[in-house]
Parts: structure tokens; sequence; C-alpha cells
């Protein structure tokens, strides 16, 4: 449903514009999944909502997915709510 409405809004606000879908994680190495580490969880992340937003219809021309892994943290790793907030996907766009 989140993504729903945030298609909506790009789609209204932004259509034409180039966005970058941009995954993040936080610090704590990959141990019981099949990424090998933290840059694929995050490109998984960012290719997750960017192959939702193309199958709802956003040109695949306009749009990117960028991983970050854990290099831009929101908050410092310390617990598990701020370990919580650098789990997340941002979607950028570009007004040029």
């Amino acid at each position: 449903a989140e993504l729903n409405t945030i298609y909506s809004v790009l789609k209204s606000k932004y259509s034409g514009k180039q966005v970058d879908v941009v995954g993040h994680t936080d610090t704590d190495p990959i141990q019981k999944s099949d990424w090998k580490d933290n840059w694929e969880l995050s490109a998984q992340r960012a290719l997750s909502v960017t192959r939702y937003l193309v199958s709802r219809g956003w040109s695949e021309k306009q749009i990117q997915a960028v991983a970050c892994g854990e290099a831009r943290p929101v908050a410092s790793n310390t617990s598990s709510a701020n370990k919580a907030k650098n789990r997340r996907v941002e979607i950028v766009v570009h007004m040029k």
C-alpha cells in the first residue's frame, strides 16, 4: 500500500523526472541468508522497489537502482532501533 502511494505521488508530481531508488543496510554482517554481503542486500532492496515502480508503469529509462550497503547510515548502528532506521530504501527525484 505504501509503494502504491509513493508511485501515485511520483506519477502526479514528478512524471518525466529521473528517479534513483537507493538501498541501504545496517552494519550487521550477513549470516543467515543467501545474500553475499550488505552490498548485495542493499542492491536487492533497491531492485525490488525499482521493479515494482516499473511494473506500475514508471519508465525504465527514467529509473535506476543504487546500492549503498552500510556506507550511508542515518543513525548510529549501536541499537536495534537505530539499525532498523538504516535498513531502508530512499527514492531520489532529480529535478533538473
